[in-house]
């Protein structure tokens, strides 16, 4: 099982980002490595200058999610 920051690293490579580029984060990035297998904090929030990532969870298992940080630069593929 992975730990949260692995799945923080995971979702921003998928995105083209990186821990680098973190302008800002509910909990610091120390105490998110520091974190063990899906233990607390598992309430955040990271912005970067790209992406903002949060956490999510759907029949008990736990992801890291991202929207764009600006959503008119990114196809969202919903039709109105």
């Amino acid at each position: 099982m992975k730990t949260i920051f692995e799945l923080i690293v995971d979702e921003m490579l998928r995105q083209g980002d990186s821990i680098e580029n973190v302008i800002a984060t509910t909990h610091s990035v120390e105490d998110l490595k520091g974190t063990d297998e899906l233990e607390l904090p598992q309430s955040f929030t990271i912005w970067t200058t790209k992406r903002v990532y949060f956490p999510s969870t759907c029949e008990s298992q736990y992801n890291v999610e991202s929207v764009p940080r600006n959503p008119c630069e990114e196809q969202c593929g919903v039709m109105y």
